[in-house]
Protein backbone atom coordinates (compact mmCIF):
# COMPACT_ATOMS: atom_id res chain seq x y z
CA UNK A 1 0.00 0.00 0.00
CA UNK A 2 1.51 3.31 -1.02
CA UNK A 3 1.44 6.47 1.05
CA UNK A 4 -0.67 8.31 -1.55
CA UNK A 5 -3.54 5.84 -1.20
CA UNK A 6 -3.66 6.56 2.50
CA UNK A 7 -4.18 10.29 1.89
CA UNK A 8 -6.54 9.87 -1.09
CA UNK A 9 -9.41 11.51 0.76
CA UNK A 10 -10.07 15.15 -0.16
CA UNK A 11 -10.21 15.95 3.56
CA UNK A 12 -7.04 14.05 4.39
CA UNK A 13 -6.75 12.07 7.58
CA UNK A 14 -9.45 12.85 10.09
CA UNK A 15 -8.75 12.65 13.83
CA UNK A 16 -11.79 14.17 15.57
CA UNK A 17 -10.36 13.99 19.10
CA UNK A 18 -8.79 16.48 21.47
CA UNK A 19 -5.04 16.68 21.74
CA UNK A 20 -3.84 14.62 24.66
CA UNK A 21 -6.65 12.05 24.46
CA UNK A 22 -5.69 8.54 25.44
CA UNK A 23 -7.04 5.11 24.66
CA UNK A 24 -5.73 3.55 27.86
CA UNK A 25 -8.07 3.03 30.77
CA UNK A 26 -7.31 5.28 33.71
CA UNK A 27 -7.27 3.49 37.05
CA UNK A 28 -9.99 4.91 39.28
CA UNK A 29 -9.11 5.98 42.80
CA UNK A 30 -11.83 4.94 45.22
CA UNK A 31 -13.16 7.40 47.75
CA UNK A 32 -15.81 6.71 50.38
CA UNK A 33 -18.98 8.74 50.80
CA UNK A 34 -17.86 10.57 53.94
CA UNK A 35 -14.53 11.61 52.41
CA UNK A 36 -16.27 12.80 49.25
CA UNK A 37 -18.80 14.80 51.26
CA UNK A 38 -15.94 16.24 53.31
CA UNK A 39 -14.20 17.36 50.08
CA UNK A 40 -17.33 19.16 48.96
CA UNK A 41 -17.76 20.90 52.32
CA UNK A 42 -14.08 21.93 52.33
CA UNK A 43 -14.52 23.43 48.86
CA UNK A 44 -17.58 25.32 50.09
CA UNK A 45 -15.62 26.53 53.13
CA UNK A 46 -12.78 27.65 50.84
CA UNK A 47 -15.28 29.64 48.79
CA UNK A 48 -16.75 31.26 51.92
CA UNK A 49 -13.32 32.03 53.37
CA UNK A 50 -12.10 33.73 50.19
CA UNK A 51 -15.26 35.81 49.72
CA UNK A 52 -14.50 39.47 49.13
CA UNK A 53 -16.98 42.22 50.05
CA UNK A 54 -18.88 43.49 47.04
CA UNK A 55 -18.14 40.34 45.02
CA UNK A 56 -20.35 37.35 44.32
CA UNK A 57 -18.80 34.31 45.98
CA UNK A 58 -15.17 33.39 46.58
CA UNK A 59 -12.45 31.86 44.42
CA UNK A 60 -14.42 28.67 43.77
CA UNK A 61 -17.67 30.30 42.67
CA UNK A 62 -21.28 29.22 42.73
CA UNK A 63 -21.31 27.38 39.39
CA UNK A 64 -18.12 25.44 40.18
CA UNK A 65 -19.55 24.42 43.58
CA UNK A 66 -22.75 23.31 41.90
CA UNK A 67 -20.79 21.24 39.36
CA UNK A 68 -18.63 19.73 42.12
CA UNK A 69 -21.74 18.85 44.11
CA UNK A 70 -23.25 17.22 41.03
CA UNK A 71 -20.08 15.24 40.29
CA UNK A 72 -19.70 13.97 43.85
CA UNK A 73 -23.29 13.26 44.80
CA UNK A 74 -24.84 12.34 41.43
CA UNK A 75 -22.12 10.72 39.33
CA UNK A 76 -19.32 9.38 41.55
CA UNK A 77 -19.44 5.59 41.88
CA UNK A 78 -18.20 5.08 45.43
CA UNK A 79 -17.69 1.34 44.96
CA UNK A 80 -15.41 1.61 41.91
CA UNK A 81 -14.26 5.25 42.05
CA UNK A 82 -15.41 5.80 38.48
CA UNK A 83 -16.34 9.40 37.63
CA UNK A 84 -16.86 10.01 33.92
CA UNK A 85 -20.07 11.86 33.03
CA UNK A 86 -20.36 13.86 29.82
CA UNK A 87 -20.85 17.62 29.72
CA UNK A 88 -24.50 17.23 28.70
CA UNK A 89 -25.24 14.93 31.63
CA UNK A 90 -23.56 17.33 34.07
CA UNK A 91 -25.45 20.26 32.55
CA UNK A 92 -28.78 18.46 32.89
CA UNK A 93 -28.17 17.47 36.55
CA UNK A 94 -26.69 20.82 37.61
CA UNK A 95 -29.25 22.82 35.60
CA UNK A 96 -26.50 24.91 34.01
CA UNK A 97 -25.51 25.66 30.42
CA UNK A 98 -22.90 23.45 28.75
CA UNK A 99 -20.54 26.42 28.41
CA UNK A 100 -20.89 27.14 32.15
CA UNK A 101 -19.95 23.52 32.86
CA UNK A 102 -16.75 23.94 30.84
CA UNK A 103 -15.80 27.14 32.69
CA UNK A 104 -16.62 25.60 36.10
CA UNK A 105 -14.58 22.46 35.41
CA UNK A 106 -11.64 24.60 34.28
CA UNK A 107 -11.87 26.60 37.52
CA UNK A 108 -11.97 23.41 39.62
CA UNK A 109 -8.93 22.10 37.75
CA UNK A 110 -7.05 25.39 38.19
CA UNK A 111 -7.70 25.22 41.94
CA UNK A 112 -6.42 21.63 42.04
CA UNK A 113 -9.73 20.23 43.28
CA UNK A 114 -10.03 17.86 40.35
CA UNK A 115 -8.32 16.87 37.13
CA UNK A 116 -9.39 14.90 34.11
CA UNK A 117 -8.05 12.73 31.38
CA UNK A 118 -9.52 12.90 27.89
CA UNK A 119 -10.42 9.51 26.53
CA UNK A 120 -10.99 8.23 23.02
CA UNK A 121 -11.68 4.90 21.39
CA UNK A 122 -10.79 3.46 17.98
CA UNK A 123 -13.54 3.22 15.37
CA UNK A 124 -14.05 3.45 11.61
CA UNK A 125 -15.83 6.09 9.56
CA UNK A 126 -18.49 5.47 6.91
CA UNK A 127 -15.81 4.61 4.30
CA UNK A 128 -14.09 2.15 6.63
CA UNK A 129 -11.08 4.29 7.51
CA UNK A 130 -9.60 4.11 10.98
CA UNK A 131 -10.33 7.06 13.24
CA UNK A 132 -10.46 7.86 16.92
CA UNK A 133 -13.79 8.79 18.51
CA UNK A 134 -13.85 11.16 21.48
CA UNK A 135 -15.45 9.77 24.64
CA UNK A 136 -16.22 11.35 27.99
CA UNK A 137 -13.49 12.56 30.30
CA UNK A 138 -12.38 10.54 33.31
CA UNK A 139 -12.32 12.85 36.35
CA UNK A 140 -10.23 12.47 39.50
CA UNK A 141 -10.93 14.24 42.79
CA UNK A 142 -7.81 15.38 44.62
CA UNK A 143 -7.21 15.55 48.37
CA UNK A 144 -7.38 18.90 50.09
CA UNK A 145 -3.58 19.03 50.44
CA UNK A 146 -3.24 19.52 46.64
CA UNK A 147 -5.69 22.41 46.38
CA UNK A 148 -4.54 25.92 45.55
CA UNK A 149 -5.69 28.36 48.20
CA UNK A 150 -5.24 25.96 51.08
CA UNK A 151 -1.89 27.57 51.85
CA UNK A 152 -3.75 30.79 52.62
CA UNK A 153 -5.74 28.93 55.26
CA UNK A 154 -2.59 27.72 57.01
CA UNK A 155 -0.98 31.17 56.92
CA UNK A 156 -4.11 33.06 57.98
CA UNK A 157 -4.75 31.04 61.12
CA UNK A 158 -1.43 30.02 62.63
CA UNK A 159 -1.47 27.93 65.77
CA UNK A 160 -0.91 30.33 68.69
CA UNK A 161 2.10 29.52 70.83
CA UNK A 162 1.55 29.77 74.56
CA UNK A 163 3.47 32.26 76.63
CA UNK A 164 6.44 30.62 78.43
CA UNK A 165 4.94 31.55 81.83
CA UNK A 166 1.74 29.69 80.94
CA UNK A 167 3.49 26.35 80.41
CA UNK A 168 3.34 23.93 83.31
CA UNK A 169 2.08 24.82 86.74
CA UNK A 170 2.22 28.46 87.77
CA UNK A 171 4.31 29.29 90.82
Amino acid sequence: MSMSSTIASPRGLVWPVWKGSTQSAKPCSRIDRKAAARLFHRARDLDKRTHQPGRHGGIVGHAALQVLHCLIFDFLNFRTGRLDPGYDAIAAKANLARSTIAVALKKLADLGILSWERRCSPSTDEVGRFQLRQETNAYTLHPESRWAGMEARNEASPVPTPHPDAIGFPA
